[in-house]
């Protein structure tokens, strides 16, 4: 599991870069960007009422 998520997060920070149309720094301790709030609004989505993760999976 901890392959495929460290994969698959590798697709979704590049995606991130590409759709910000810049080169962003990234701490995988705390798994946030650095210094940018608007690239970690990109980390997560807002769902609908029902469907909410919670913050401790």
């Amino acid at each position: 599991v901890e392959t495929a998520h460290l994969s698959s997060g590798l697709a979704h920070l590049g995606n991130i870069a590409y759709r910000l149309d810049r080169v962003l720094d990234f701490d995988p301790k705390t798994e946030t960007f650095i210094n940018d709030a608007e690239a970690d609004k990109m980390l997560t989505r807002d769902y609908r009422d029902g469907f909410v993760v919670p913050e401790n999976v």
